[in-house]
């Protein structure tokens, strides 16, 4: 790897280990807060009334977060007999790969734009959530959006990682 990718590289893989630490964070979160609703409500007949917001907002920095360790461990759902129709054909895997990645970032480029937009907008406005906890609506808009953001970075090092074995088994005339 040349030491112009190296640091970028670092920088996605550090940015994917915060985002794992903190998708696990939000998991414990989650079931902390289930476990006190249920404690408060067989023992002391209250509630919180405010877990559906705070599970909703943790499920989604669960959710976002996690996308980049799920992309980086290859983890993510995969249709293994599509890959197998090209048996071992490393041209037609990378091809797919490339292209479903592509697809997948430019996907993502839209829904992050209008994303930010609208948490752009939401902050300039002053608007909140309309519940008891009046969270801004532009605080948990720009946590998902920064966690897309981390993961189209990640998609982008991918396209241009493959997109580098293309060319360096086309110099070397690897044509499997």
């Amino acid at each position: 790897m040349s030491k112009s990718m190296g640091a970028p590289s670092r920088l996605v893989k550090n940015l994917t280990l915060l985002g794992t630490v903190v998708s696990g964070l939000s998991l414990i979160s989650m079931v902390v807060l289930i476990l006190s609703e249920i404690a408060m409500r067989a023992f002391f007949s209250a509630s919180m009334y405010v877990l559906n917001e705070l599970v909703a907002y943790c499920m989604v920095t669960m959710t976002f977060a996690g996308l980049g360790f799920a992309l980086q461990e290859e983890k993510l759902i995969r249709v293994g007999f599509v890959l197998n129709l090209f048996g071992e054909s490393r041209f037609w895997t990378r091809t797919l790969e490339l292209t479903n990645f592509f697809a997948a970032a430019v996907a993502l480029s839209f829904f992050e734009y209008y994303l930010v937009l609208s948490a752009s907008r939401d902050f300039w406005r002053g608007t909140n959530s309309g519940t008891m906890l009046e969270t801004p609506k532009w605080l948990p808009q720009s946590i998902a959006a920064l966690m897309i953001f981390v993961f189209l970075w990640l998609l982008l090092t991918r396209i241009v990682g493959l997109l580098m074995m293309f060319i360096r088994d086309r110099r070397g005339g690897i044509a499997t």
